[in-house]
């Protein structure tokens, strides 16, 4: 399948407290600018029982004051720092959700709070191996 230029899905922003559709450009210094970093990575992980890419920053945990960004089912810290949510193909371009899919990860998107962050800002849940 022939790589695209945008992609869609979900970006979660916890430093401004927000989780929303988004389409953004599909090459490595459109995710940094989106994601705020310098170095990505892309685990796939399950989100409410499906399998998910998350594109996040590498490097989260070493930045001063992170902002836990995903949590497992039992509420336990995955993630840190901005992520988008979506796919890949089977010559491994990313690749967009659908709408449904998109709704599927905003349900899990929950206003909580942190001992460091009390304002309570969207954090996705439900995340697993």
């Amino acid at each position: 399948m022939k790589k695209t230029d945008k992609i869609t899905g979900v970006l979660i922003c916890p430093d401004k407290g927000t989780a929303e559709k988004k389409t953004i450009g599909n090459d490595l210094h459109d995710w940094y600018a989106e994601l705020d970093c310098e170095l990505v990575d892309i685990p796939e992980r399950t989100i409410g029982g499906k399998y998910f890419d998350i594109i996040c920053d590498d490097e989260g945990l070493l930045k001063a004051d992170p902002y836990i960004s995903a949590l497992d089912a039992n509420y336990q810290p995955m993630l840190v720092g901005r992520l988008f949510v979506c796919h890949h193909d089977n010559a491994g371009n990313m690749t967009s959700l659908t709408d449904d899919e998109c709704v599927h990860v905003l349900k899990r998107c929950r206003l909580l709070a942190t001992n460091l962050h009390p304002t309570p800002y969207r954090m996705l849940t439900d995340v697993g191996y």
